[in-house]
């Protein structure tokens, strides 16, 4: 699945969630929201 959103669980408390696009294996910025 493409856009899944990633759990702040997974990523250190002082950054934000980023939406991680499966597809390109990359984070991307929160922008797309």
């Amino acid at each position: 699945m493409q856009g899944q959103l990633v759990t702040a669980d997974f990523w250190p408390t002082h950054w934000t969630p980023l939406r991680y696009d499966d597809m390109e294996k990359r984070v991307v910025e929160p922008s797309a929201f």
